[in-house]
Order: structure tokens, then sequence, then C-alpha cells
């Protein structure tokens, strides 16, 4: 059976995500642990930067910043390995795909909320406003690839050509 053209550009872009999310989360949390224990350092060679380095060592921050950096890691294997296995026509690949489009969008949703609700505490006590065009504006970002990749998916007949 040929693979439906659709298909291939959800993969294709679904790899393309995947590798640059991984990369993206681990080079940025890495970053996160490194400023963590540096910031005295910096700090005492830079004083008016001090303020702004203080959020790297807020305990809640550093949690919120791990905790969504580790759900976005899950999410970016997920979506990687479901993207492969739906070039090949899998039916595991096609639930890998699924499961992934409802999390990616729980997740975003979650995230924004958490954001705007719990975490703006965190960010006002640092002087930065958690009500911002951004984070509203990466939501919809955020929600465009998995919605057309649950539009795809779910169109009839689709899921009948996975083996």
């Amino acid at each position: 059976m040929q693979r439906p053209t659709s298909i291939m550009v959800i993969g294709v872009l679904g790899i393309i995500f995947g590798l640059i999310g991984l990369c993206c989360m681990l080079v940025g949390l890495g970053g996160v642990a490194l400023l963590g224990g540096m910031t005295d350092q910096i700090a005492q060679q830079s004083p008016e930067q001090a303020q702004e380095l203080a959020m790297f060592k807020d305990p809640e921050y550093t949690r919120y910043v791990y905790f969504t950096g580790a759900v976005s890691v899950v999410l970016s294997v997920l979506l990687l390995v479901g993207s492969i296995l739906l070039i090949g026509m899998k039916s595991l690949g096609y639930s890998l795909m699924m499961a992934w489009s409802f999390l990616s969008i729980v997740a975003n949703l979650l995230t924004t909320v958490l954001g705007l609700t719990a975490f703006s505490a965190v960010l006002e006590r640092h002087g930065q406003s958690a009500l911002s065009p951004s984070s509203l504006i990466s939501l919809a970002v955020g929600l465009i690839f998995p919605v057309a990749v649950l539009i795809v998916l779910t169109r009839p007949g689709m899921k009948e050509r996975f083996v």
C-alpha cells in the first residue's frame, strides 16, 4: 500500500521538530543547571545582574523549569520515535503520534495556565510579569502541529492503512 503524502509530511516534520525539541531542551536544562551554580560568581563580577540572576536560585523556579523541561524531553522523544514509525506505516507509530498529539496539547495548555497562575508569583517576586503576549503566542504556535497531526490522522480510513 502506498504511503499518503500527508503521512510523509507529518512524519518528516515530526522528526525535525522532535530532534530540535530534544536538542534545545537538553541544552536549555544544562544551561539552567550551569547558571544556577554560577550565579554567585557572576553576581560578584556584575552586581547589576544580581537581581536578574536571583531567579535561577529560586527553588520554585528551578522546579518549574526542570519539570517542564523533563516533560518536553519526553514529548520530544515520543514525537521522534512516533514519527519514524509513522513513516514506516506501523500501527505503533499511529498510536504514538495520536498519544503525542493529545499529551502535547494538554502540556501546552497546562504550562500556560501554570505560568499565568501558580508561577506568576515567582516571576513577580523577581520583577517580571507573568502575563505577556509571548505566553499566549507560544500557546497558539505550540498547538498548530499537534492539532494538524490529529486532523490528518483522524481522517476517514486513515487508521486502516497502518499495519
